[in-house]
């Protein structure tokens, strides 16, 4: 019997839908490939009306394909008994992580018309994935090799191929959890799946919702391999641990070197708590917490801010840490793909968390992946002061299974969006089942079941999140306020209006606050300033000779913002009162100092002036600067944009030479300004 495939299906389900003629280039824009697929798919269809005994179906050149009424009726009668397998059209992303995973994790061979099939593509565009599987696995260390006999394979170091496999399975899991791709209808995943969860029951503890069903899935495809994995260090520790008593119960099987590699994954997959401290890893927690305290520490000093809720920050990071040390300690890659979004969503406090990163690797002796400098820096994101808040009208609860960092980056993100929103909690979805709590609309990482409504957004929110959120938030807040602003300021008004007039001012005003309102432009394109636009040519001084003191080349610096009224003077005195009271750490290289203090109301306006000293200025503990940058900042977050910039060009030596030998200010300003472009 001819099945019709899941692509095939799509398209007779969208002729059947349209009246008379459908062309070729419509169906192909709708199923999303090229015309040319829609020809093979269509030999497919006009076969399955053959098998059926139905009319053959018409096609025409120049108007494209016809079903009459009583063409549709006998489709309709046999489509209970075809395929009815839900076609999806994978992305050029998607389909380069499934092709990755799957050349990873089977034995099959593979080449191009398999994979092709695999993912729904014609031959020439899985070749054009392919090539950029290359790239990426280059990235890694990895190596896609072919051959005739073997087909499509990837080579290279074993441990390195399954964080890889990890690393895009997570990025495809939405796929594999609506079945579109197969992964979760093996049997063998389902028994690894069901002793993984009784481990987790055993321990007590809770993992970040699809670890277990990511770990299932890579132990098969460790059953299957049969790859040798080396693991090159002392295995005391993790061999006394609960979690490998329990491995070696349910997994015996396995070699003893895949069941510590298994244990090393459930050490570092823990849901971060603060309920419970493990007992056996109590000891690292000192540890952690001096390290913690000093990137803290360092993030205020590069960044300019201070951290409101500093315990509550310096809690999550020790618990983020103790638990990640089991991936720098081992070299295990981070498998999830939100990370992705981070270094561009926030890349001025990525670049500093990078740099306070620093301070990290150092005291671990293991260098910091980039996807955790990602996690930190939400972290750190998260606890940024947000102000003028006011009374909250609408409570929303987040259900998230990314972790504790992407969960609190989403509840600052959404309680920006506008000062009524509140993030009342922030549950897992198999916390969401018994919440009982009072909430006024739901907001999901991940498609909800079983009844519940609520909106569903990404976890790093793009604008089409945001304004979805938003949309829904006015549309609730005029139904729970019971007069909205522009009806309490007519009743006030209207006595002393005469009544000829009161239909039109009544109008009048509600179009005003329905534009005041739309707040949308405002809230999406809300950014930070870059150096280049807080600094201009006039708020650059080059000086040869040496100043009386470091003193006077902070008040030099800032004489430009001063003449131009951004900043009072008692703001340049509060800038010198902070070398004097904590020595020199504004320098944030060898001979770049960043002067600030702390906002307040002697600033009135974000910005920055420069004062290039090409002999050179003694600062306390014998510090030289030859780059004096003040900083006048007006809130916690506005300057993170130029804190950015400055940090990534001053990181650089040559910049710095290249300031203090310019020609003149002009020609030091557009050294900034071209890094904008570079």
């Amino acid at each position: 019997m001819i099945q019709l495939k899941s692509r095939s299906r799509a398209i007779l389900d969208y002729v059947l839908l349209r009246d008379g003629y459908v062309t070729l280039d419509e169906v192909a824009e709708h199923i999303r490939v090229s015309k040319r697929a829609v020809y093979y798919d269509l030999h497919e269809i006009v076969n399955w009306f053959k098998n059926k005994k139905i009319p053959p179906l018409k096609v025409e050149r120049q108007k494209g394909i016809f079903l009459s009424g009583h063409h549709k009726n006998l489709v309709y009668m046999h489509l209970d008994k075809a395929s009815n397998t839900l076609y999806y059209n994978l992305s050029q992303n998607e389909r380069i992580a499934a092709l990755i995973c799957e050349m990873l994790a089977s034995t099959e061979i593979w080449h191009v018309d398999k994979l092709a099939g695999l993912c729904n593509v014609s031959r020439n565009t899985v070749l054009n994935d392919l090539k950029a599987v290359k790239s990426v696995l280059i990235e890694y260390k990895l190596n896609l090799t072919y051959g005739i006999k073997q087909g499509y394979v990837i080579l290279g170091e074993t441990i390195r191929m399954r964080a890889v496999f990890l690393y895009y399975l997570a990025f495809i899991m939405p796929l594999i959890n609506k079945n579109i791709l197969p992964y979760l209808q093996s049997e063998v995943v389902k028994k690894n799946l069901a002793y993984l969860t009784e481990i987790e029951n055993e321990l007590g503890t809770e993992y970040v919702d699809g670890t277990l069903v990511q770990l299932a899935i890579l132990i098969r495809m460790i059953i299957k391999k049969k790859d040798q994995i080396t693991l090159g260090f002392d295995k005391k520790e993790i061999i006394n641990s609960k979690e490998f008593t329990l491995i070696h119960q349910y997994f015996y099987d396995l070699p003893d070197e895949e069941q510590v590699y298994l244990t090393i994954h459930l050490l570092g997959a823990r849901v971060q708590s603060t309920k419970t401290v493990h007992e056996e890893r109590k000891h690292n927690y000192a540890f952690m917490s001096r390290i913690s305290m000093r990137m803290i520490n360092e993030f205020e000093r590069l960044a300019c801010i201070e951290f409101s809720e500093k315990e509550n920050l310096l809690q999550k990071l020790v618990i983020h840490l103790d638990s990640s040390f089991y991936r720098y300690r081992y070299g295990l890659l981070e498998g999830n793909p939100v990370v992705l979004e981070i270094e561009k969503k926030y890349p001025e406090l990525f670049t500093i968390t990078h740099k306070v990163s620093e301070l990290l690797a150092k005291a671990i002796g293991y260098p910091i992946p980039k996807s955790d400098i990602s996690y930190l820096t939400l972290h750190f994101a998260a606890h940024l002061r947000t102000t003028g808040r006011r009374q909250c009208l609408i409570k929303i609860l987040i259900v998230c299974h990314n972790g504790v960092a992407t969960a609190q980056i989403l509840r600052r993100e959404i309680e920006e969006l506008l000062p009524f929103i509140e993030v009342a909690d922030i549950v897992s979805t198999r916390e969401l089942k018994g919440y009982n709590q009072q909430y006024d609309l739901l907001v999901s990482t991940v498609e909800l079941r079983d009844g519940y409504q609520g909106l569903t957004v990404n976890p790093i929110l793009t604008i089409e999140d945001k304004q979805t959120i938003l949309a829904q938030v006015f549309k609730m807040r005029k139904s729970i306020k019971q007069k909205d602003e522009a009806e309490r300021i007519f009743d006030i008004i209207k006595q002393y209006i005469p009544e000829s007039a009161l239909l039109n001012v009544k109008q009048d005003l509600g179009n005003y606050f329905n534009e005041k309102h739309s707040l949308f432009r405002e809230v999406l394109m809300q950014g930070q300033q870059s150096l280049a636009e807080l600094i201009t040519p006039s708020r650059i001084q080059l000086i040869d000779s040496v100043v009386a003191d470091w003193r006077e080349s902070i008040r030099l610096a800032a004489a430009p913002l001063l003449d131009e009224a951004l900043i009072h003077k008692t703001y340049v005195d509060a800038m010198i009162d902070c070398v004097e009271t904590y020595g020199s750490y504004i320098f944030i290289t060898p001979e770049v100092a960043l002067a600030h203090a702390k906002p307040g109301g002697n600033v009135h306006g974000l910005s920055a002036s420069m004062l290039l000293a090409r002999e050179g200025v003694i600062f306390p503990e014998d510090k030289v600067a030859k780059v004096i940058i003040v900083l006048a900042l007006i809130d916690e977050e506005q300057h993170l944009g130029a804190m950015k910039d400055i940090l990534q060009f001053f990181g650089d030596e040559t910049n710095i030479t290249r300031m203090i030998n310019a020609v003149n200010e002009i020609v030091a300003y557009s050294f900034i300004t071209g890094m904008q472009t570079n």
